[in-house]
């Protein structure tokens, strides 16, 4: 499904109170479902990466695209209301049981999932996600994601999304000027690591491109998502029953192993794993074919 997907229009669902979510489909189209949470920011490149290892693992994978990317309709900020759109994209899928997957950014959101949906989220893998970052690891934020997180904490959500949207949009003036191979090499490869970069190129090109495209086409969904997970969260980690496990990297530096610290401690079902010499990008992008081999395994 590699193509120019971004030329094309994907298929939407208009969900019962009139708002739309987008999805795309990847891996095997009669295979177990697994819903793929993207990372921050992203369209489909993390899931173009993840077509071939979920297809060889018997893995239906179901992209969504969050509120404010692509034609998903924007909504104010929150992990719960995206899990319970999942569940309700999933259910007119004809989808009963189903497996998550939450990469970078979408880590929080599939653990959302699965705290909505107990009945129906059967296992989790949350790669690289982020904790409440203003309270796992406060030191990383900068000064107006700070003062975002304050506004929040204030409950002035409109000023919290003025100082995210400020600290957002430097990175998408960068690519709005930048094209994909240029904003791969100067911006996503000093965050991701140059691993992956060096061992799969066509791969990471193809993520770069899912990263490019997200930005340029705006920065709302972007806020959206770090005013989601930035400060505390309005789920309940406690009502997560399904079997997680969390992923790190030990040479992560984007999202450090005290993140998986944080929500480890708090999970009631969890496994910790913490991959050797793994950068950001070989976390949430090399390990997808013993992630797609161990959802389908708890879908059997």
């Amino acid at each position: 499904m590699r193509g120019d997907i971004y030329s094309r229009a994907m298929p939407t669902v208009r969900l019962r109170d009139g708002r739309t979510v987008e999805y795309g489909e990847f891996g095997e189209p009669d295979g177990k479902p697994v819903v793929y949470l993207p990372g921050t920011p992203d369209l489909y490149g993390g899931a173009m990466v993840g077509d071939a290892p979920a297809g060889a693992a018997g893995v239906r994978l179901v992209a969504i695209c969050r509120p404010g990317y692509g034609a998903s309709s924007l909504t104010p900020p929150g992990l719960a209301s995206v899990g319970r759109d999942v569940d309700e994209l999933m259910a007119r899928l004809g989808v009963g049981a189903y497996a998550v997957h939450g990469v970078s950014g979408g880590g929080p959101f599939a653990l959302a999932c699965a705290a909505v949906a107990p009945e129906r989220v059967r296992a989790v893998v949350a790669s690289g996600s982020p904790a409440p970052w203003s309270i796992a690891d406060p030191d990383q934020l900068t000064e107006r994601e700070h003062a975002a997180v304050a506004a929040l904490d204030r409950g002035e959500v409109e000023a919290a999304w003025t100082f995210m949207a400020a600290d957002c949009q430097d990175l998408v003036d960068v690519a709005s000027v930048q094209g994909p191979v240029e904003f791969g090499r100067n911006v996503a490869e000093p965050l991701l690591g140059e691993t992956f970069a060096r061992l799969h190129p066509e791969d990471y090109a193809v993520f770069v491109r899912g990263m490019h495209a997200a930005l340029v086409a705006g920065v709302d969904g972007f806020v959206r998502d770090n005013l989601s997970w930035i400060s505390h969260w309005d789920i309940e980690l406690s009502a997560v029953k399904a079997p997680v496990q969390l992923v790190h990297g030990n040479r992560d530096v984007v999202v450090g192993t005290v993140h998986g610290d944080w929500l480890g401690k708090r999970l009631p079902d969890v496994e910790c794993l913490v991959l050797d010499d793994a950068d950001h990008g070989g976390t949430c992008l090399g390990d997808a074919g013993r992630v797609y081999t161990r959802l389908a395994d708890a879908l059997s």
